[in-house]
């Protein structure tokens, strides 16, 4: 505004400069021919002044022109040389005139400048009022920003427009009226748009009647301030109500803080505590004056910290530790402790606040927990029977030593392993399904497995399981308890199978032995009926036959009487085959023997079974010239192989051979073998084709065999 009161008489200064001038120059020119030579010189000090005054420095031109017009004037009008010096040395006062006020005018309107910038980009809204009248003349960008009226152009509003309130209005026209001057009174102004602000109102005054103001917005800070004091009555409240003993000191250590658990850990009400200095909380908590962790937060002392302290980590600027102290009845107490610096509004350090939470009873619990660990790994360790420690998934975490002594592992070599690597595969369905069991009832009892040794040896075991859990279903442990049941179910077997031995040998002896009797009886009764006739000497061979057969079934049961009556042994094969081959022509009968190196842990009665391969070679094959035993390694085990070149065995034949009772003879050799080999574990199948020789295999599982290697 002020601005455009400047536009409209920009020209009125030219105006005047040019009268002034022109009016000095006619008035010396008449007063020059009139013969006055005083007196008129004194009207150029006008334009001078006007020109320098504004415009400085055009101004300072302007004059010496004039003053050159002056002095020509004089000095050709008079054409005296007296009045011609006088009139130079007066030009030189109007010089000196010019000078000044140009320097002057120049100061004047730098400052004005400054005003006119400082009014302009000031971040307060500035306002001119007419105190007479109570109108507002001029205002600056900011209050236009502030208030939303339009800063150029005329101002139409007055005081009552942007100050609502009645009082605030009173107060503004007493100061304005005693053109005092205030400072930083908070005020309600009202926007163009109706909104209502707060600003701080600052006024003082001018030439009269003018008096200038200026308004700060402070309705944001105000909002900040508010919610600034309800975070900080929040906060309080929460400290309040933490569970755990908290309290907050200043950087001078005045307690400003103290909450409830505070009250209730020490007694003392927060009346009492709150502006207490001289680290009274510590007195209150632990009976003596002393830096706590809050004090080392803000004044850190690493040597004071660890006497005092333990457990001790820092997450950033915040600590944490434990420390401990005796109650009055004497009880340990432990307490664990957090302390971080406070923050004030400028980002520095303000104090520091304290949390303790009262953790005996973990300690104590703890405690406990060792001692019970200690007296289950003292039973872990000593234990007779394997004890395998494992997760949900059947991972192994921990083996107690009979379990590595037993399976044969190393501590590193079994913990991490699965489960399914130290099960036979054959019960490892059993095994998932025990697992899941385990999982849901919490327990898994008397479950028969067998186990694989790092050897490849196989054991059977009996497993007791049980889940531990800690209260969180994702922490689960599998303890497993395991017998050794090898020897047991070894000697189950071996009575299991002298039972059978037993009825089967009496169904032998009594169904055999009788009907040999009744022939024997049959032939003696027709040798007394024909005792007188030519033929008794066939009949008698009959019955030698009828003794014979009597008597090899005899020692048929002398032999199954023994089978599984001893524990096995490792037995040489090589030997065996050997020893049997003696036993046999060597002109019509070649044996090729290619098992040397090989033991197998089977029934003392293990020769037989190779006596009767070779023997059922030479009594069937028909054209046996060549009987070879060789072996071969599976991934299951080891094959003795027993192969001839004779006719073979008719594949109908094959499903029978080695039941009691088939063949042209008694048809107890194959089945003989068949029940020593199985004392062991131990099985046999013919493989071969018919009219190329048969060919016997006895599978050997995996512990059950041992090859001794040659090296050269």
């Amino acid at each position: 505004m002020m601005d455009e009161r400047s536009g409209r008489w920009r020209h009125l200064p030219l105006l005047l400069i040019a009268l002034a001038s022109l009016s000095a120059i006619l008035v010396s020119f008449f007063s020059l021919f009139s013969g006055i030579t005083i007196v008129f010189q004194n009207l150029f000090y006008i334009p001078i002044i006007l020109s320098c005054y504004y415009y400085p420095r055009r101004g300072l031109i302007f004059s010496f022109v004039l003053t050159a017009v002056y002095v020509l004037l004089l000095a050709s009008v008079t054409k005296d040389l007296a009045e011609t010096w006088l009139a130079i040395i007066r030009s030189g006062m109007f010089i000196a005139v010019a000078f000044l006020v140009s320097y002057l005018s120049d100061r004047l309107n730098q400052q004005m400048a400054r005003y006119q910038s400082t009014y302009a980009s000031s971040e307060a809204g500035i306002f001119l009022i007419d105190s007479t009248t109570g109108s507002i003349l001029d205002v600056n960008t900011t209050f236009s920003e502030i208030t939303g009226y339009p800063s150029g152009g005329e101002v139409s509003m007055t005081l009552q427009d942007l100050f609502p309130d009645a009082g605030d209005m009173v107060m503004l026209h007493e100061m304005v009226q005693k053109r005092g001057t205030f400072r930083h009174h908070e005020i309600g102004i009202l926007t163009r748009d109706g909104y209502q602000r707060i600003a701080r109102l600052s006024g003082t005054p001018l030439e009269d009647p003018l008096y200038m103001c200026s308004v700060e917005d402070v309705t944001e800070r105000r909002k900040v301030e508010q919610a600034l004091l309800l975070s900080e009555q929040r906060l309080l409240y929460i400290i309040n109500f933490l569970p755990d003993a908290t309290f907050a000191i200043d950087r001078k250590g005045t307690v400003i803080a103290w909450n409830r658990a505070i009250e209730g850990m020490t007694g003392t009400p927060a009346t009492e505590m709150m502006g207490e200095g001289n680290h009274a909380y510590a007195l209150s908590l632990f009976g003596e004056r002393r830096r706590l962790l809050a004090d080392l937060v803000l004044a850190p002392d690493e040597t004071y910290l660890r006497a005092h302290y333990s457990a001790i980590t820092s997450d950033g600027d915040t600590l944490i530790a434990e420390t401990s102290y005796k109650a009055t009845d004497g009880t340990e107490h432990f307490l664990w402790v957090k302390a971080t610096p406070l923050h004030g509004q400028d980002g520095a350090v303000a104090g520091a606040i304290e949390s303790m939470r009262d953790i005996t009873h973990i300690r104590n619990a703890e405690r406990a927990i060792r001692e019970s660990e200690e007296k289950f790994r003292g039973i872990f360790e000593t234990a007779a029977n394997l004890i395998l420690v494992m997760n949900p998934l059947g991972i192994i975490n921990d083996s107690n030593p009979q379990s590595l002594s037993i399976l044969g592992y190393s501590r590193d070599e079994l913990v991490g392993r699965s489960i399914d690597q130290v099960i036979h595969p054959l019960y490892l369905d059993q095994a998932h399904t025990c697992l899941k069991e385990i999982l849901t009832i919490g327990h898994s009892f008397n479950r028969e497995y067998r186990m694989i040794k790092k050897s490849g040896e196989l054991i059977d075991v009996l497993i007791n399981s049980s889940a531990l859990k800690n209260g969180r279903d994702t922490e689960t442990t599998i303890i497993c308890l395991i017998d050794d049941i090898t020897d047991r179910k070894a000697a189950e077997e071996a009575i299991s199978r002298a039972n059978r031995q037993l009825n089967i040998l009496s169904s032998i002896t009594r169904h055999d032995i009788l009907n040999a009797l009744t022939a024997l009886a049959y032939y003696q009764e027709r040798t007394r009926e024909i005792v007188t006739e030519k033929e008794p000497q066939t009949y008698l061979e009959k019955q030698e036959l009828a003794t014979r057969q009597i008597q090899r079934l005899i020692e048929f049961t002398r032999d199954y009487q023994d089978l599984g009556s001893s524990a096995p042994l490792w037995q040489s094969a090589g030997a065996l085959v050997m020893r049997v081959a003696e036993s046999f022509p060597h002109d019509a009968l070649k044996i090729l023997v290619e098992v040397e190196g090989i033991e197998v842990l089977a029934d003392p009665l293990f020769e037989k079974v190779f006596y009767s391969l070779v023997e059922n070679a030479v009594r069937h094959g028909e054209r046996v010239t060549q009987i070879r035993f060789s072996y071969r390694e599976t991934v299951e085990g080891i094959d003795l192989v027993c192969e001839d070149n004779g006719v073979g065995i008719p594949a109908k034949d094959k499903v029978h051979i080695f039941k009691r009772g088939f063949g042209k003879h008694t048809g107890l050799g194959l089945f003989l073998s068949k029940e020593i080999l199985a004392i062991t574990g131990l099985t046999i199948r013919e493989t071969g084709l018919e009219g190329s020789g048969a060919r016997f295999e006895i599978h050997v599982p995996r512990g059950k065999y041992r090859i001794a290697r040659t090296t050269t």
